[in-house]
């Protein structure tokens, strides 16, 4: 079958994709494993990988932070949204960012 029901295929494909530096082509793929299953987080995660990679920065933030929306657990989306936000420079999200977790390094 060439057009797989299956969001997992799309999202294999999708790294497939980021990984042969084809990132016009690994957001579409991104975009139909999301329009099979519209909480898929990894593809959230992974549409945002590619286009931070192809430099739309602003793009890949929000993909994170949708990735983040569906499961705030997601450490992948988390050290990925955290890299570009340093990477853009945005000190009112860096803020936000830094406010959501409380650790206490020294018990």
């Amino acid at each position: 079958d060439k057009n797989p029901s299956y969001p997992g295929a799309y999202l294999h494909k999708g790294m497939a994709l980021t990984e042969l530096k084809d990132y016009k082509g690994a957001i579409k793929v991104y975009d139909k494993a999301i329009g099979l299953n519209k909480y898929h987080t990894e593809a959230y995660n992974g549409k945002g990988y590619a286009l931070e990679l192809a430099g739309e920065l602003d793009q890949a933030i929000k993909f994170y932070e949708k990735a983040l929306e569906i499961d705030p657990t997601c450490m992948k989306a988390m050290e990925n949204r955290e890299r570009v936000i340093w990477r853009v420079g945005e000190p009112n999200r860096k803020k936000n960012f830094e406010n959501t977790f409380d650790f206490d390094i020294f018990p």
